[in-house]
């Protein structure tokens, strides 16, 4: 009862914004048209909860308090704040366009060259014929430590540029050399895949593709292993 009628305050005190609104702004999240509008009251903007929801929010209703938790979380050493899919090695990792998964990752030396070796695979999640990760958004890869360093690849141009059929897919061997002289274990790989406006609606209207996803970043956790 007590919740029903905690649900029932919310919609009444929705009903009065609306009602005392002084401004409406159309809504646009993640370069789509959102259903409602936010309004603004007395110099303060409101925007629905359910907008909030849709662009990756979560929200609860218990005791009469409403909480918030953003899509966002820290890589290894806090260095990096991405919201993203986040799995572990040989997990895939799907975001309404591609399949992704790291399948191992080694330390290497050679002659006076030291850094890592992760074997990724990608694979086309859609009936799209011919896509490739460099056209769908993709922005880059980086190899997160827990002191806050980050690594760039050596070159990605196997994984990210070849044109995919549906279902099809490559696998390729991602060399990141420790020219920072980081210490310890990699903890994640950060896969950034951020289309602006002009690349989802070249998507939608030519492939009628679209990532499933508030954010199609991908996050791997490199110490846990499905």
């Amino acid at each position: 009862m007590k919740h029903r009628l905690l649900v029932l305050a919310v919609i009444l005190g929705s009903i009065v914004l609306a009602q005392t609104a002084q401004t409406a702004y159309k809504l646009v999240i993640n370069n789509k048209a959102f259903s409602s509008n936010a309004i603004v009251v007395k110099g303060e903007t409101f925007v629905p909860l359910k907008a909030l929801q849709a662009s990756g929010i979560r929200s609860s209703l218990k005791a009469g308090t409403l909480s918030l938790t953003l899509p966002t979380a820290s890589t290894a050493g806090g260095a990096t704040q991405v919201a993203a899919l986040e799995g572990c090695l040989n997990e895939w990792l799907l975001n309404g366009i591609w399949r992704f998964r790291v399948i191992s990752v080694a330390s290497y030396q050679e002659n006076d060259q030291v850094g890592w070796k992760l074997k990724m695979e990608l694979r086309n999640g859609t009936k799209a014929n011919g896509i490739a990760l460099s056209g769908t958004g993709f922005e880059g890869f980086k190899l997160a430590f827990n002191d806050g360093n980050t690594l760039n690849p050596y070159n990605v141009n196997d994984l990210t540029d070849p044109a995919i059929p549906p279902g099809a897919g490559v696998v390729s061997e991602v060399t990141f050399e420790n020219i920072k002289q980081v210490q310890g274990e990699p903890q994640k790989l950060l896969l950034f895949i951020r289309p602006d406006a002009f690349t989802a609606k070249y998507l939608q209207d030519n492939y009628k593709i679209a990532y499933s996803v508030p954010d199609p970043s991908i996050r791997v956790k490199l110490d846990c292993k499905k």
